[in-house]
């Protein structure tokens, strides 16, 4: 298994047992960053659909058929990253009802296409018209399981229909931003990829923004000196769940100097009060949380550091108005 399949079937399990936990239905939410789209792809593309071919894939007996086998030859009109030589042309697995790749050949627009090479498995068949050129892979999921993103507005719509967060959670949702963000990548990366990915968990409301959200969230985000300083940035910022990001994202880097910041976190003020409520709403007991200790504790635990454990609640007296 691929390392970013086992990410998402991982994450996905994950999420399973919470809702095990809850005694409910829940659905988790991983979303890659422009980073990690970029960085793990061989090659990026601006292309438009140029032709498309389609084969079915027999249904188990009795069954109606769910998918189709396409082959989408690409035209392209820049490439982002990477090297071609030749035609660009895909061989993909699509649900029947799909309808997405018509409407791209018919309009003609240029997409984003994030490709990695053919393990040679998938070869276009012969009969396919000019299928002659290397087929490529799809990279990672994109939103809303589309091969490509559309970089052009929808009619009535001022921005992509399908945004994307930056790692530094910048959504960008509009063509320019998208691009120049791909270009910024590739010109740093020289067409190596990242190593390593981590997962920045977000909350709902946030990951919304895109379009699409679960009860648990996560951002796919490559792991270079980028995240370090995202991380240190984190820290300092208002709101709970992006200083428990930033105490995240500084796993992979454990230096002298980050094992000094988690052993101060350890004492950390910032907090927020939970409360719990018994029969009519009535208050049965208050508790401040200290949202950076836990996560400093199994940072530095986690980098075979041992510290005592610090306190993680305290109960409060206060009452709501």
């Amino acid at each position: 298994m691929k390392p970013l399949a086992r990410f998402f079937w991982l994450f996905a399990l994950f999420a399973g047992a919470l809702a095990a936990r809850e005694g409910r239905a829940q659905i988790g939410y991983t979303a890659s960053s422009i980073e990690w789209l970029t960085g793990s792809s061989d090659m990026v593309l601006r292309a438009s659909v140029a032709s498309l071919s389609f084969r079915a894939v027999p249904p188990p007996s009795g069954e109606e058929p769910r998918w189709r086998q396409v082959t989408v030859t690409l035209r392209v009109h820049e490439t982002l990253k990477g090297r071609r030589a030749g035609p660009v042309v895909l061989v993909l697995r699509r649900p029947a009802e799909e309808t997405a790749l018509v409407r791209w050949e018919q309009s003609r627009r240029p997409l984003l296409w994030f490709l990695t090479r053919s393990s040679g498995n998938d070869r276009a068949p012969a009969a396919d018209a000019e299928a002659t050129g290397s087929v490529w892979n799809l990279a990672a999921p994109l939103p809303g399981g589309l091969p490509a993103l559309e970089l052009g507005p929808r009619a009535g719509e001022v921005r992509v229909p399908a945004p994307v967060f930056s790692m530094d959670l910048t959504l960008l949702d509009r063509a320019p931003e998208l691009l120049a963000a791909v270009r910024a990548d590739a010109r740093r990366r020289r067409n190596r990829r990242p190593a390593e990915y981590r997962h920045v968990t977000l909350p709902r409301d946030v990951m919304q923004r895109m379009g699409r959200s679960g009860d648990a969230n996560a951002l796919v985000v490559p792991v270079d000196e980028r995240l370090e300083r995202l991380g240190l940035r984190w820290l300092g910022a208002e709101e709970d769940w992006v200083g428990e990001a930033g105490v995240g994202a500084l796993e992979p880097f454990p230096s002298s100097m980050n094992v000094a910041l988690a052993k101060r976190l350890l004492t950390d003020p910032s907090s927020r009060v939970e409360w719990t409520y018994g029969p009519e709403n009535t208050i049965l007991r208050g508790e401040r949380v200290y949202y950076l200790r836990p996560a400093a504790y199994r940072l530095l635990t986690g980098w075979g550091v041992e510290v005592p454990p610090p306190t993680f609640r305290t109960s409060v007296a206060e009452r709501l108005p």
